[in-house]
Parts: structure tokens; sequence; C-alpha cells
């Protein structure tokens, strides 16, 4: 093996001067405007650089920013954590890329680290270099592979599985998704049947009031009824069930545990795999390595991503023994789904956040921020729900408790003046209705784990002067 040294890495063509130049220096007004006009994807937010293994990142200008959001659910262990980036920096001096199927050492030691975290008998697993969406395009894949005469999925209300063909049309109708009138919005939907997520705050049947995500006491998940049924009744058959334990997109909505144990009962009574999409939710976000730990339910698969990798792009897909079938090399794999770079910074992640204690601290940094968000609901009528465990939180903003009418605008000012006094927060997916209501109204609190004490009174004293501001 070549014993490199930290400072080995040296430029063959060109300066590091140069190189810096090129990665470190503010681009000119015209460089962002061309840009701008090239890029076919919008573009927001210009930022820097960031605080090594926290939550504070800089713009262009060298304002600090408050981030709560761990860019888009991402960063558990906050922005460039000193571990994983020296992991990368090791490994990237000895290998950066082999082809898919081939062996490394960080692979190995992977492999084995996320499995024996993994819920029950998840112990089989596979990996991508995109994320979610192949995570959960792997799950639809094994579970059609390993139940020949299948042809179809249900999936849910407001759930949300990525942004490739198949994915989009098992997530639900978000405004802009492939936009409306696209022919390729109709990709694949005759696959998946949606059904109703045990929504409690707006219960789908009109009959019960949840609250803080829990079910109403009087309510037996009755809604459960609509899910065997539609399987019984399905135009042909169903492989399996995809769904969020906790949904992300559709609006910071924990499931209740009662409707999760019992779904695990449908599914093993029709002999349908529950697929869980654990996206966001992966890696410590709720207190527990994932959400079927902390509800004590294990699926047939679980897609991850997100902090997997610690800010490096991975995605794995994790599934039960009891599948006797896997992938041929043919079907599934991606050009850089065998990349070492990842491998290392996903396996530095998962020993870090066991050495830090960070799931302990979770639970209790997740503890405070409920208690003081639910004092501001006490205060504010315009708060209807406050809901999530962990650091995973939901703040449903509606014009009154008593309606329950969702305010957009205020849910949006909110965020717009916490941005201005430098903290990021964001809000769920905007949710369409056929009747084009549009519902965005949840503001997400889901932090960097590593989130200090001080930064948290401080971002919750900003969240509620925004508050008490759109309610006068």
């Amino acid at each position: 093996m070549y014993d490199l040294m930290p400072d080995d890495i040296i430029p063959l063509f060109l300066t590091k001067e140069y190189i810096k130049s090129l990665i470190l220096e503010k681009p000119s007004p015209d460089e962002m405007k061309t840009a701008n006009q090239r890029s076919l994807t919008t573009l927001s937010h210009e930022y820097l650089d960031a605080e090594p293994g926290g939550i504070n990142i800089h713009d262009f200008d060298g304002n600090t920013i408050l981030d709560c959001t761990g860019q888009v659910w991402t960063l558990n262990l906050g922005h460039c954590q000193p571990d994983i980036n020296y992991a990368v920096y090791e490994q990237m001096k000895r290998l950066t890329h082999v082809r898919y199927n081939y062996v490394t050492i960080p692979r190995i030691r992977l492999i084995n680290a996320l499995t024996e975290i993994a819920p029950g008998d998840l112990k089989k697993v596979s990996f991508n270099n995109e994320g979610g969406s192949l995570a959960i395009e792997a799950a639809i894949k094994l579970a059609l592979i390993n139940k020949k005469k299948a042809y179809s999925f249900l999936s849910y209300w407001r759930g949300y599985h990525g942004s490739t063909l198949s994915t989009y049309s098992a997530s639900y109708r978000f405004a802009g998704l492939l936009g409306e009138g696209s022919t390729l919005r109709g990709f694949g939907l005759d696959r998946f049947q949606a059904i109703p997520y045990p929504y409690c705050y707006r219960c789908p049947l009109r009959q019960y009031e949840g609250l803080h995500g829990e079910k109403d006491p009087s309510c037996d998940c009755e809604c459960l009824d609509i899910v065997d049924r539609t399987i019984d009744y399905a135009p042909s058959e169903v492989a399996g069930i995809i769904m969020e334990p906790i949904q992300g997109a559709g609006g910071q909505i924990p499931a209740p545990k009662l409707y999760l144990e019992r779904l695990r009962k449908i599914c093993d009574e029709q002999k349908v795999y529950l697929i869980f999409d654990e996206s966001q939710t992966n890696m410590g976000k709720v207190g527990d390595w994932f959400a079927a730990n902390y509800y004590g339910v294990t699926p047939d698969i679980i897609a991850v991503t997100k902090s997997l990798g610690g800010g490096f792009p991975i995605g794995a897909t994790l599934a039960s023994e009891k599948f006797r079938k896997g992938f041929s090399p043919v079907e599934e794999h991606t050009t850089f789904g065998a990349s070492p770079i990842m491998f290392a910074a996903a396996l530095i992640n998962i020993e870090v956040i066991k050495k830090a204690n960070i799931l302990a601290e979770v639970k209790r940094k997740g503890a405070y921020v409920t208690k003081r968000l639910k004092e501001m609901q006490e205060e504010f009528n315009i708060i209807g729900d406050v809901r999530g465990p962990g650091l995973f939180i939901g703040i449903e903003i509606v014009e009154d408790r008593d309606t329950k009418k969702p305010s957009n605008s205020r849910a949006e000012k909110i965020l717009e003046e916490a941005y201005k006094r430098k903290v990021l927060i964001d809000l769920n997916m905007p949710i369409m209705t056929r009747r084009n209501e549009n519902y965005r109204n949840v503001i997400k609190y889901k932090p960097p784990l590593v989130i200090t004490d001080e930064q948290i009174d401080h971002s919750l004293d900003v969240i509620r002067e925004c508050i008490q501001l759109v309610s006068d």
C-alpha cells in the first residue's frame, strides 16, 4: 500500500493557487448571470463555506447563517465533518473509482456496519451513488423479482419517493412534480394505487381529532381497512406497500405505532412486502438508527440516503434475509455505484454517531425542542400542531386552531422573516389537490444533530419572534 502523507496530493498540471481560485473565489456578476441563464435547475441561496463539524454556513457576502435544515436533512453531523473529511481524503489518495461489483475495503466494512445496526433480519444490502430515488427503485425491483406474478404497489397520499419516472409515479401530486399536462407524469402510474396516510391531525376518515403526531384515543386505526380492501380488490396482484413511517415532504407526519404494527400484520397475511422509505429518518434523526427501530416494526425493505453519507452522495437498500433472489449485475448497478469514497464517508459517519453518543443526545434535544414548541402552541393560535420525534419536527401553521385551515402565507412569511434573522428553516413540499388547492404550511425543524443547546435556544427564539410577528 502506498503510504501517502496528508500533504502529498500535488497537482500535476495546474497550480494549487489556480485550483483554489476556481473553487473558492466569488463569481463575478457576469458569471452569475450566465450560469443562471444556462442552468436547467433553478438556482438560489449562494453559499461559500461552512463551520467544520457545525451548523453555521456563510454566504458569498460573508454573512453567517444558522442552518436548521442540514441542507435537505443530510448533514446530521454538521458541515464538513472532520472525521468524515479525513477518511475521504485518505481514501482519495489511494483509490477513487472501481466498477460496480468490485471489492474495496470500505465497501466490505460498510456492508457489515450498516447491516449490524439495521432492525430485525434486514441483513442484505445494495448501494447506489444517487440517493433515495435509486434506493426505492431497487426496492421496487427486488419486490418484483421475488414475487413473479405481482405487478402493482400501494403508496400513500402526500408521500414522496424520488425524482425518477417510477418514483414520481409512486409519489403524491406535489406542485411542480413533472408539471401539469406533461405526459411524463403518467409514466408508470398504472403500477401505483394511492391510499390515505394516517394523518391524525387531519383524519382521512374525518371522524377523529389527533394531536402532536398521536391518534385520537378513541381511534382504532379504522383507515387500515382501506389498505386491506385495496389489496383484496386491486386489479393486479400487489407486490408491496411503499410508505414513509414518518412523512417528510408531505408535512412531518408520524404514523401511529398501532397503525404500523397492524400494517405489518396485514402485509404478512396478504403476502405483500412492506417497504419503508427512510430517506430522511435514518442515522439518528428520530433518536434511533431508523424509524423502524423507533417504532419497533421491521419492514421487509428499507430505503435510505441523505444522512447516511455524512454529506457525500450514497443510497442504500436494506432487505430481509427471506429474499431468496438478489440482483444480477445487469439488474442493479450504476457506473459510480461502487465509489470507495462514498463507502468511506458512510462508514466513518456511522462510527462517529456511535462514538459521540448522538442517539441519546437527539432524544434529549428533541424533547426540549418539542417542549418549547408546545409552549408556543399554547401562546399562539396559528400553531395547529407540533409533531415528530427526535429532531425531526413539524410545526403546522393554520389560520386558527378551530378551523384548522392551512395558512400558506403565514408559513412562508415565517420562513422569510427567519432568514432575515440569519436562521434557515424550510417548509413541506407544496401539496396539490384536484381542486387546485396548494398546501405548504408546515415548518420543518430538522437541524444537524450536533446543534448546540445555545443554537437551539437562539433558533427557537427567532422562530417564536417570527410567529408572533405574523400573528399580530
